[in-house]
């Protein structure tokens, strides 16, 4: 058997869409074969979603060298700035592997990286593809949407998701701002597996309902029925836009809101800024424009956002192993 080995984090810090992830990679390279391997740090609501996908006793400790024929980087070496990354932690996954896949988090493709890696990256950006090892556009962005997954949302709803952030500052300015919302009727709130815990009791409108969420199989569902969606910059916020939601985007960090105002240049999304600093009123706009707009956007972003992005990323990665396997022999 194959081995492939995911070197993810998942933590309040890192957030949980690194591990989301690789946790939809490992699960498509299992049914190729291969023996999938974790290794990282990973909070306990993490560890529990690595063993709720299948992968019970694969999680390796920190220190563990074993070879591998495909390894996976995907985190963020720098929680601040994703173009940042430890060239020395890359070398040495790169160094036992066959293959090194780098998943860049950065708007572009890094200088140097060890010879077999190849660079995978997705941003609107404006970087290119360099074939064969540096592969960059929406093509490959964070989704795997099963097709009988369709958009079909319920009229005045909407879900939070803000994952990403440390403390509840950021869920409690949000509740607050959507209780003020005549048009919501209902809110979902989806509860991040690595950060604090919120409760909404108290906080929303007489109007409004409410449901909180944890631990899903799988948010496609949830998404699909929403039409509009606060959350997070990150993997959440593309599968939403591929998805067709009306996508109102907030940075928990600096580079989030930078990336987020990426999003509503190319027309995608809306952007209210960075959360620490934007007021209740400001967020209030930005929800009222993701309403007013969202028909426009929702077709722009389905229509260039891959679904199956993931995929692709499997199909380049798979590729390229192979071709380095025939190169050896």
């Amino acid at each position: 058997m194959t081995d492939v080995l995911f070197r993810c984090d998942a933590s309040p810090q890192h957030g949980f869409g690194h591990l989301a992830r690789c946790l939809q990679l490992g699960r498509m390279l299992s049914e190729k074969g291969f023996r999938v391997w974790f290794q990282g740090h990973y909070s306990e609501g993490a560890q529990h979603r690595i063993e709720q996908n299948g992968f019970s006793g694969s999680i390796l400790s920190i220190d563990d060298q074993r070879p591998m024929a495909l390894a996976i980087y995907d985190t963020m070496d720098n929680t601040e700035d994703p173009q940042i990354f430890d060239l020395s932690a890359l070398q040495a996954v790169a160094k036992r592997s066959t293959l090194c896949v780098f998943m860049a988090n950065g708007l572009v493709a890094p200088n140097t990286v060890p010879s077999n890696t190849m660079v995978i990256g997705y941003k609107p950006s404006g970087q290119n593809s360099i074939p064969p090892m540096v592969q960059w556009g929406l093509e490959f962005a964070p989704t795997d949407i099963p097709q009988d997954i369709l958009f079909n949302p319920r009229k005045g709803s909407l879900l939070i998701a803000l994952g990403g952030g440390q403390g509840n500052s950021a869920m409690l300015m949000a509740l607050d701002v959507v209780a003020g919302m005549s048009s919501v009727h209902h809110v979902d709130i989806l509860q991040s597996p690595v950060g604090d815990y919120v409760s909404p009791e108290g906080r929303l409108a007489a109007h409004q309902t409410f449901r909180e969420w944890s631990r899903l199989p799988s948010v496609f569902p949830l998404i699909a029925g929403s039409e509009l969606v606060l959350c997070s910059y990150g993997h959440f916020a593309y599968e939403a836009m591929a998805l067709g939601a009306g996508v109102c985007v907030v940075g928990q960090k600096p580079f989030q809101a930078e990336y987020g105002a990426l999003l509503e240049k190319a027309g995608f999304a809306v952007n209210a800024g960075l959360l620490s600093t934007i007021s209740p009123e400001a967020l209030f706009q930005a929800l009222r424009k993701t309403s007013s707009g969202c028909d426009e956007r929702s077709s722009r972003a389905t229509a260039q956002i891959a679904r199956c992005g993931l995929q692709r990323v499997v199909d380049a990665v798979l590729t390229a192993l192979n071709d380095i396997e025939v190169t050896l022999k």
